[in-house]
């Protein structure tokens, strides 16, 4: 694992596209193809979305963790937009993961668009962060909202377009893992204005560094400490 990686805890629970309405855009009324039609609109969805693609974005809300070597820095959040932090967790020396205390957390949204967790002036970070790679680890919800129509519509027409090119050209896609050989330029103007560009992950230390205080855990579950 390495420093970077960050990892998607939930999915979407319905479809950005319903299928009425990809069947609408490929003016197909029959309902042979309809298992094959709702494949490729997962498929559009999955390829316009996460870390891999030049938008680095979600769209409809999910759930996300970072994962960060230690507390040295501040970290943006990779993933855009931020609805939300969740938690902040850390496994420490005894490897047990210990829950920051929530109050001691929270986001601060940046004039370029980035999205960084911040710690409580005074707040003494722990100091038993256990040297691996993965040892803390920020959740938080992303993406635009919990309903299809939070969406932008030309991610949704985009969505289209794809399901409309796949469907056509079925020969130039395995539908398990679909992926055409260049997105269709129809695709790339809709969803030029959401592409992110010179975001880092790392900023200058905070104020605060680590000192000798830590936070309390029952073994096997990171909780708040009484």
């Amino acid at each position: 694992m390495t420093a970077l990686q960050s990892l998607r805890l939930t999915r979407p629970t319905e479809a950005l596209v319903p299928l009425a309405s990809l069947k609408s855009h490929l003016v197909v009324e029959h309902d042979e193809d309809d298992a094959l039609i709702t494949a490729l609109g997962e498929a559009a969805y999955e390829h316009l979305t996460g870390l891999d693609t030049p938008w680095q974005r979600v769209w409809l809300q999910e759930r996300w963790r970072d994962y960060w070597p230690d507390f040295s820095r501040r970290p943006l959040l990779r993933m855009a937009p931020v609805i939300g932090l969740h938690r902040v967790t850390y496994i420490n020396t005894a490897g047990i993961e210990m829950l920051i205390k929530p109050a001691a957390c929270r986001i601060q949204r940046e004039a370029g668009g980035g999205v960084r967790v911040v710690f409580a002036e005074g707040y003494e970070l722990p100091s038993d962060v256990a040297p691996r790679e993965d040892a803390v680890r920020i959740d938080y919800e992303a993406g635009y909202g919990p309903e299809p129509g939070d969406v932008p519509a030309p991610v949704a027409h985009a969505v289209r377009l794809l399901v409309g090119h796949w469907y056509r050209n079925r020969e130039e896609v395995v539908v398990s893992q679909a992926s055409p050989k260049e997105l269709p330029m129809g695709v790339k103007a809709l969803m030029a204005p959401f592409r992110r560009i010179g975001v880092e992950a790392w900023d200058n230390p905070p104020a605060a560094q680590a000192s000798g205080s830590g936070e309390t855990a029952v073994a096997g579950e990171a909780q708040t400490p009484d």
